[in-house]
């Protein structure tokens, strides 16, 4: 039976496999946050990264930034900065408002002030 924090990543992960085209980029993200949760750093930047790559949105590209930033891998986090930064550049102020936490978070984590969760 699956402890309490690898229960979302039981759920998902079926989902995902037997629906894929369901809500793709939101079961994928969730389903990264979820791996994160549980612990499984490894399959939780493969799903992270594979959402980034195949969405490109804005949330998922600072997730996997985040990710990559705690886990050590510096070529992806500022491969992913720079990305984050040029749509920053380019959002409406409304746009930066709805990511202001996110944006918080990614900011504490770049300059170590903070834990990126």
């Amino acid at each position: 039976m699956a402890t309490r924090r690898e229960q979302p990543a039981c759920l998902l992960a079926p989902l995902q496999a037997k629906q894929p085209g369901f809500r793709a980029e939101e079961v994928g993200l969730a389903l990264g946050r979820a791996y994160l949760a549980s612990g499984r750093q490894e399959e939780a930047g493969a799903q992270l990264e594979n959402v980034a790559e195949r969405f490109g949105s804005v949330e998922t590209r600072v997730e996997l930034a985040l990710w990559a930033l705690a886990n050590g891998k510096e070529a992806l986090a500022q491969r992913e900065l720079k990305e984050i930064e040029h749509a920053r550049r380019h959002m409406t102020k409304y746009t930066r408002g709805l990511y202001q936490d996110l944006f918080k978070r990614l900011d504490a984590a770049v300059s170590g002030k903070g834990s990126p969760a």
